[in-house]
């Protein structure tokens, strides 16, 4: 199951017009109870609006990950750069991504340049009836000589090794795996293409397809908490996160790994 979470954007006007009332919404696949959660939401930031008597564009952006793959399947691996393809679970997984998002008038789909999201994101663009931008800056972070490793092979394999995982989670910014890409180029390269994708689509809806710690960073740019909190964001395979850009406030998050379309049928 997935979990639903409210939020709103670092924005003090918002936080006195936005009612929080279900900060934290298990999704248990009553679309019943999605509705009466978001249509309340819905009218509580209509009713600002109108309130205002301004004029506001809001774009919807479904931000998914890529459906499972050999390496996923394996448990705590780290994937990173590594080209890896979908299993055959992973394949039926972004078809259940696409009969959701079939529906909600999908603009463009854009995906990371590495074949488990690109595989993940042609279903989807099919049936979407969209053309696949493919964007290299929405990779997954490059862990360099740790790629295809476990945690536990980490961890075994040198005290040094050791420390430096201890140091990921507690210094999240200065992070850098041996021979890999420093966690702030990372933050930088994904918030960056994620904005400018953003900006392309104002008014429409659109959908990305990348990785968890890209999916977790970019979750955490827009909520406006630091993206070394990526650790309390969690991204199943072929989850569904919704962010949506409201011109002149910045990022509204309405749910954060969803996976009810997973279990229907």
């Amino acid at each position: 199951m997935g979990y639903n979470y409210y939020a709103i954007p670092n924005n003090g006007a918002l936080h006195q017009h936005y009612i929080l009332a279900l900060a934290a919404m298990h999704v248990n696949c009553d679309r019943r109870a999605k509705m009466v959660c978001e249509t309340s939401l819905e009218a509580s930031f209509n009713s600002y609006v109108f309130n205002r008597c301004e004029v506001f564009t809001v774009g919807k952006i479904y931000l998914l990950r890529h459906g499972e793959t050999k390496t996923n399947a394996a448990g705590d691996v780290l994937c990173g750069w590594l080209d890896v393809d979908l299993t055959e679970r992973g394949r039926h997984q972004a078809e259940a991504l696409a009969r959701r998002l079939s529906k909600e008038g999908i603009a463009a789909v854009y995906s990371s340049d590495l074949k488990r999201a690109i595989q993940t994101a042609s279903v989807i663009a099919d049936a979407c009836g969209v053309e696949l931008r493919v964007e290299a800056a929405l990779r997954e972070i490059n862990y360099g000589d740790w790629e295809g490793r476990s945690y536990k092979e980490i961890e075994g394999s040198s005290d040094e090794w050791r420390e430096m995982l201890k140091r990921r989670k507690a210094d999240a910014m200065r992070f850098r795996a041996p021979n890999g890409e420093s966690f702030i180029e990372f933050v930088e390269r994904v918030t960056r293409a994620f904005d400018e994708i953003a900006e392309r689509h104002l008014d429409q809806s659109i959908a990305i397809v990348a990785h968890k710690m890209t999916n977790r960073v970019i979750l955490c740019h827009a909520l406006g908490i630091s993206p070394g909190l990526w650790f309390t964001l969690s991204q199943d395979e072929a989850c569904l996160n919704l962010v949506m850009r409201v011109n002149g406030f910045g990022y509204v998050v309405s749910c954060i790994n969803d996976l009810c379309h997973l279990s229907e049928g």
